[in-house]
């Protein structure tokens, strides 16, 4: 219990389950008579046993590294008051399989799903305009986006930047649009594609800083006429690449 220099009253937060060996957590939303809005910093930190969470109404944000490491963690809801996700929370969440993020976030750290080896869908509300990396999910499946999202949209089931025309993100079953709505392959935005070839549409102008980096998947790259910046480390680490038209 803490007293919250945001919204000037004294509060509880979810700080872990102790001796606790249930496998799946439903956490309080009252302890101690006070509302519970926060989920403490590493709170189930490195947990090898828990496999669902149900978060509840009045949480309002999820600090730093508090599931990282739940190796069993497959599910997770959330609460439509929650706004915002810190650093590292579902680093390492290697059975998570589905995040459906509530209308109400509006912030989420940048790395939260590097080794999350399990994970097959995403979804992105309205809100939430910043934060979003993929890379690091290899059983990613499918990229939802709430269509009046300002930023980011999933047209050809990619995750691309609407105001940069970048591209954030490809999964082995997408297709980069070919309306001009992706100029720029942005940076690590291969790093789960396992295709054997890269077929980049007219209108795509160049890569940004090792956007194939490291990519042993890719044997032929065929550019469009549009195409005029390789960008850095352009193909540091594509061993296999055997033709370029």
């Amino acid at each position: 219990i803490f007293y919250d220099q945001i919204t000037k009253e004294y509060v509880a937060r979810f700080s872990g389950i102790g001796t606790c060996t249930e496998t799946d957590i439903v956490v309080a939303t009252i302890y101690k008579g006070f509302p519970v809005k926060y989920v403490s910093d590493s709170a189930l930190k490195d947990n090898t046993t828990v496999k669902s969470i149900v978060l509840r109404a009045p949480i309002v944000s999820i600090q730093g590294y508090a599931f990282r490491g739940c190796t069993a963690l497959e599910s997770i809801t959330f609460p439509e008051t929650l706004e915002s996700i810190s650093k590292y929370v579902f680093y390492e969440c290697r059975s998570l399989r589905s995040l459906t993020f509530p209308e109400s976030l509006t912030h989420l750290y940048y790395e939260q799903f590097y080794r999350c080896d399990s994970l097959e869908s995403i979804y992105i509300p309205r809100n939430l305009t910043e934060g979003v990396a993929l890379y690091g999910c290899p059983a990613l499946k499918t990229i939802k986006v709430h269509p009046d999202n300002p930023v980011y949209s999933d047209e050809g089931n990619c995750l691309i930047n609407k105001e940069t025309k970048t591209l954030l993100h490809i999964l082995n079953n997408s297709t980069i649009p070919a309306d001009g709505s992706v100029e720029i392959i942005g940076e690590s935005s291969f790093a789960c594609y396992t295709r054997d070839k890269l077929v980049l549409p007219e209108g795509v102008k160049g890569f940004e800083l090792g956007a194939i980096m490291d990519n042993k998947n890719i044997v032929s790259i065929h550019f469009p006429s549009t195409f005029t910046e390789l960008g850095s480390y352009f193909l540091s680490g594509c061993t296999n690449i055997e033709k370029i038209t």
